[in-house]
């Protein structure tokens, strides 16, 4: 192992904040070093927020495909649904109704 291979896995291990000593088990490896460590995290942060910002885009995209109707049909009753849930303490009640 040259000298420049070296410096470099000494200058990576000091900024990981291991050791002197503690590296010269990883230069004397013989198979290749990964040095993955300082590019992961900026990656897996977009990653994150642009699969929330898909998820804001699919939620919202959903509201404006709906007409008034939906509104009407399907999520006045369910407020109401909820309501006699909330009042029965979580209880099961007699009356079934499907939507």
């Amino acid at each position: 192992m040259d000298k420049k291979k070296i410096r470099t896995i000494f200058l990576y291990e000091y900024k990981l904040g291991r050791k002197a000593a503690e590296t010269g088990s990883l230069v004397n490896r013989k198979r290749p070093i990964l040095l993955h460590d300082n590019a992961r995290p900026p990656v897996s942060n977009f990653l994150r927020e642009k699969i929330f910002q898909d998820a804001v885009n699919t939620f919202v995209e959903f509201i404006h495909s709906r007409t008034p109707d939906f509104y009407c049909n399907g999520i006045g009753p369910l407020v109401e649904r909820w309501r006699k849930c909330i009042e029965s303490n979580g209880n099961y009640f007699d009356e079934i109704n499907s939507f």
